[in-house]
């Protein structure tokens, strides 16, 4: 390549384009049939004018600039105000030059932050119809739609929000089974397309976008850089051989890879002509741009190449000495060159094509063919080759650094990369690939909605049965989604264009009814209506599910089969009361003995009979003295007591008690009052019923007001002698003592035990959940005490 002068432009830029003898003319063309592309690069920013003829594509005019600071790194646009300056410079040169107005551009990005998705799309169709060009387009279409949502699968919903796809290119098609270079003009009855899509990151979609839409221009197609230049060195007609293509910029090096007659895969490394520019300023000591000209030296035929460092120091080196120093870098990029094509590939392509600003280092495609073991004559540095279907109006384009640009406006009109345009959707900024009818559902897809959240989930009934009978419950209806574009209601069919405002409003799911046994247990045919000493009370019943008992905050199931019973035990509606009666009272079922265990229903009449006592607080064993007042028998039938018994006991054990001051009350009755307590010290048997004072058989009241006068018993706790001590026993839970409340208040370890553990309740044996009652006497001690 000749080596030219450059010229310093007023914007930032220098423009490179070589003052050719004639500028063609374009007074000859419809200037809506020009296509003006734009390679926006690292270090240059080059515009090109061409026309598609149908046989050829024809390049009119170019104009290159490069940036005065580095306003782009690895590709990425940093600094969108002189990147855009830049671009302004190429167009206004273009526009002035041919006298026309430039309104749509064709673009590239770099592969940085590259992702790509392979995918098998399939479709039925009309075997008499003719596959036209027009279909082709919808089916490939369609395939990138299948890996646009396969993309979303696979990542998560911040990376779906932050990427593009920004080209594609089929791989394969497949008419009937049969592969095929191309299906337009045959019939079949299914086609396949085997496509692969290309995804980058949003912020390098958009600063494309926003530096062409700062100079009225909008984006007619915009596509993968390595895509362009395949097309252009790589023809589908020699894509059957396994050829990579390396664009080598200034910023990154992309990479496609032929294949069986397609392109099948993209790749890019990070690593591209400013590392050598970065290591020629580590070697020699110099500012950025004195280390780009020294690069371009290195390419050209100068033998001795001068610089100034940063110093001061003037310098003079040969190529060979430059290179020498540099080399490590070279070798660097090489590698990863050769280690991502080699990852994608499988193994060494016959051949390796080179583009780029950056090919033009000497010795890259000797360290290439060394490291790929590749001979040197498979690795060529593209564009001094013959191009099929591209012609030039300047000898100047046949470089490799302009392989790009020339290959995006080439093949921009068979749509080979994509095209976006600007909506918003709730207020949030989105770029929608542009396909022939873009619609309210490809905005849709671009977000996180789903289109059957547009609709909204119907709610479950709930069918239960209750005694037999049948019961459904319907749910709360859904509420419909809405779409609005422009303020207008609207349906996911409903065309967008640029600039639209979309509102999407998502359905609410009908909601499920939650129903709850304390539901349903209020209604009057299911209680139980009992007569408790002349009380009529309502008891609320009690339910059962496959014959286990269920609480009333138990939620309802489908298909659950519910019987309410139709009789319960005593115990269960002194614990609905929340009141118990005495153990020593008498309970009667419409005039029937009763026990706690026996079953009442609806019409029956509970009768609690008491009989007064006076009940033990505090207990303690003391040595009996006799004295008068001391009984020493159990209480007989007719509360009598026996002078052989008394005499025989009068030496026994007895226990005494001192009462309170405020005693507790009993079931039914006060016990005696303080002013008695004073002038008497009682002395009792283990659960006594009468007293000195007390010899006449007790007189019971038939009609106590049990249940509304008297406390329970549980309130304060019940009276137990536990190894023949009297204690006050509390319940630990609910309204119940149980057996293992009693460990409490012994000292026994059950973490270490000293033989067998030996329980008695009245004097048989007990469990640690046996119910305990007021005046109960139990025994808990080891049967081998150590």
């Amino acid at each position: 390549m000749k080596s030219k002068k450059s010229k310093v432009s007023s914007n930032h830029s220098v423009s490179s384009t070589p003052k050719e003898p004639k500028i063609p003319s374009l007074t000859n063309y419809d200037p809506k049939d020009i296509t003006f592309a734009l390679d926006i690069g690292t270090r240059s920013i080059v515009g090109v004018l061409g026309i598609n003829t149908g046989q050829h594509f024809q390049v009119l005019d170019y104009v290159q600039k490069f940036h005065q600071d580095r306003a782009m790194r690895d590709g990425q646009i940093e600094n969108i105000s002189l990147v855009a300056s830049i671009i302004q410079d190429v167009k206004q040169e273009l526009e002035s030059r041919h006298n026309l107005t430039l309104h749509k551009v064709c673009i590239a990005a770099a592969g940085r932050a590259l992702i790509t998705k392979k995918v098998s799309y399939t479709q039925e169709l009309d075997p008499t119809e003719e596959i036209t060009t027009k279909l082709l387009h919808a089916l490939e279409y369609c395939a990138l739609g299948m890996a646009q949502s396969e993309f979303r699968q696979d990542t998560s919903n911040e990376e779906q929000a932050t990427f593009y796809c920004v080209g594609y290119s089929v791989v394969q098609y497949h008419l009937d089974g049969f592969p095929c270079s191309t299906i337009v003009g045959h019939r079949g009855h299914t086609v396949t397309i085997d496509l692969i899509a290309a995804f980058l990151p949003q912020i390098v979609v958009q600063s494309l976008y926003s530096v062409t839409s700062m100079n009225q221009l909008d984006v007619e197609n915009i596509t993968l850089e390595p895509i362009a230049a395949m097309n252009v060195i790589v023809p589908p007609d020699i894509r059957l051989l396994n050829i990579a293509l390396v664009d080598i910029g200034a910023g990154t090096s992309d990479i496609a890879i032929s294949k069986d007659g397609s392109i099948i895969a993209y790749d890019m490394v990070t690593i591209a002509g400013d590392e050598i520019t970065e290591a020629i300023m580590r070697s020699c000591l110099v500012h950025f741009d004195t280390a780009e000209e020294i690069k371009l030296q290195l390419g050209s035929g100068t033998s001795a190449i001068k610089y100034v460092d940063i110093l001061g120091n003037p310098h003079k080196s040969t190529k060979e000495e430059i290179l020498a120093m540099i080399q490590p870098a070279i070798e660097q990029l090489s590698a990863a060159i050769v280690e991502r094509i080699l990852s994608i590939n499988e193994q060494p392509p016959m051949a390796i094509f080179l583009a780029g600003g950056g090919c033009q280092i000497p010795g890259l495609c000797e360290s290439i063919s060394a490291q790929m073991n590749l001979p040197l004559s498979n690795i060529a540095i593209a564009g001094k080759q013959p191009l099929k279907h591209i012609t030039f109006s300047s000898k100047a384009l046949r470089s490799p650094e302009f392989v790009t640009p020339i290959g995006i406006g080439a093949f921009s009109s068979v749509y080979q990369g994509c095209n976006f345009f600007s909506i918003r959707v709730n207020g949030k900024n989105l770029m929608l690939l542009h396909s022939k009818e873009p619609k309210v559902l490809d905005a849709l897809l671009l977000t996180s909605i789903r289109p059957q959240n547009l609709i909204g989930l119907s709610s479950r009934s709930i069918t239960y049965y209750l005694n037999g009978q049948r019961f459904v419950v319907k749910g709360k209806n859904s509420v419909p989604g809405e779409l609005y574009v422009n303020g207008i209601p609207a349906s996911i069919d409903t065309k967008i264009k640029q600039g639209d405002e979309i509102i999407i409003k998502e359905a609410i799911d009908g909601e499920t009814p939650v129903i709850r046994i304390k539901d349903i247990q209020n209604q009057p045919e299911l209680s139980l209506q009992i007569t408790v000493d002349d009380l009529l009370i309502s008891v609320p019943p009690i339910f059962t599910i496959e014959g286990q008992t269920v609480e009333p905050d138990y939620i309802i199931q489908s298909m659950d089969r519910i019987e309410s019973k139709k009789a319960i035990r005593l115990v269960e509606l002194f614990d609905y009361l929340n009141q118990y009666p005495e153990p020593s009272a008498i309970l009667t079922i419409n005039g029937m003995r009763a026990s706690l265990d026996s079953l009442i229903k609806t019409g029956d009449v509970l009768k609690i009979t008491h009989q007064p006592q006076i009940l033990p607080q505090r207990m303690e064993h003391v040595p009996a003295e006799p004295s008068p007042t001391t009984i020493e028998a159990p209480t007989l039938p007719k509360a009598e007591v026996s002078p052989t018994v008394a005499t025989d006991l009068e030496h026994k054990e007895v226990l005494t008690e001192t009462i309170d001051q405020n005693p507790v009350p009993s079931f039914g009755e006060m016990a005696p009052s303080a002013s008695t307590q004073e002038e008497t010290q009682d002395t009792f048997f283990e659960n006594p019923l009468v007293s000195e004072k007390s010899q006449a058989p007790q007189q019971i009241d038939d009609t106590p007001d049990v249940l509304s006068k008297s406390p329970s018993p549980m309130a304060g706790g019940i009276h137990v002698c536990i190894n023949n001590v009297w204690h006050r026993v509390a319940p630990s839970s609910g309204n119940r003592v149980y057996f293992f409340d009693l460990l409490n208040y012994v000292d026994i370890d059950l973490q270490k035990p000293q033989g067998n553990i030996i329980l008695l309740l009245n004097g048989q044996d007990a469990s640690y959940t046996a119910w305990i009652s007021d005046g109960d006497k139990a025994e808990i001690k080891w049967d081998s005490p150590k």
